[in-house]
């Protein structure tokens, strides 16, 4: 069985990203709510029942990272508000995102085959591309916590500049309908790339 990666741009100068950086309790938040709904942007969308019972087991869960009951919901509350106060500052930000949904392995297999053609890191640029050449904040977390991987700016250039000449049917020819399934989710994903570098944003990662 597969993974699903997931993606989402961030504004390296939002208050979102300095937050994320330097509080433990919002870097357990990224880290935990990141798969749910249509994007961590978009977390509000979701049904007000399923929001508190997701709530109430990162509460739980991330007692070392949030603290007591009270003083987590409080957390809770500035982060959402935070992720408010960057979709408002930033249009657009929440459709920044994309998921390689059980076919990231196909993909990675298929970049680096294209790539060593034109470079010979076509690798360790996949792997940075795809994974983040960093983790976010890797101080804050403990052993055993769950980690994003982020994706700095020059990485972000460089790959989208290597994604715009790699276009989906590239990459997956059309043709064999076994593969349908990962060109549109790599057409996706290299759109959310493009669109990142664009506006000079970062990307975080997460496996979930």
């Amino acid at each position: 069985m597969g993974v699903c990666v997931h993606y989402w741009a961030i504004p390296p100068q939002s208050r979102l990203y300095e937050r994320l950086k330097a509080d433990r309790g919002f870097n357990a938040l990224m880290a935990h709510l990141f798969p749910y709904g249509c994007g961590i942007y978009r977390f509000s969308e979701i049904e007000l029942e399923e929001v508190e019972e997701i709530l109430d087991h990162v509460v739980e869960k991330h007692r070392a990272a949030l603290g007591p009951e009270p003083e987590a919901r409080r957390r809770i509350a500035e982060f959402l508000a935070e992720l408010g106060r960057t979709r408002a500052e930033f249009p657009g930000i929440e459709r920044r995102t994309a998921v390689l949904e059980k076919c990231s392995a196909q993909v990675e297999e298929h970049l680096i085959e294209a790539l060593q053609q034109v470079r010979s890191d076509a690798a360790e640029l996949t792997r940075q591309v795809m994974f983040g050449d960093t983790v976010l904040a890797a101080h804050l977390r403990e052993p055993g916590e769950d980690k994003l991987g982020l994706v700095s700016l020059p990485v972000i250039r460089e790959g989208a500049a290597a994604l715009e000449r790699l276009k989906p049917e590239r990459l997956f020819p059309p043709g064999d309908d076994s593969e349908k399934w990962c060109r549109d989710n790599y057409r996706w994903w290299r759109q959310m790339y493009l669109a990142a570098a664009a506006h000079a944003e970062e990307i975080l990662v997460g496996v979930s």
